[in-house]
């Protein structure tokens, strides 16, 4: 018998919704993180782009898809 069958009805529920909620908590920091990758991504394209410029380079770098 698993510790987990022993436990109440109650205490199953309490115990899945707080499981719920870091799963949500977790998920949204995944999407933050997510986001700050994309603007890290373009901020190095920017900074590559007017580090082109500034050397005086003929072509700027153009961004990465």
């Amino acid at each position: 018998m698993s510790h987990y069958s022993r436990l109440t009805r109650q205490q199953r529920y309490t115990l899945q919704a707080t499981q719920r909620v870091i799963v949500a908590d977790i998920e949204a920091e995944q999407a933050l993180v997510s986001a700050n990758r994309e603007l890290i991504t373009r901020f190095e394209q920017k900074i590559q782009t007017t580090l082109a410029r500034v050397r005086g380079e003929a072509k700027a770098v153009s961004p990465e898809p």
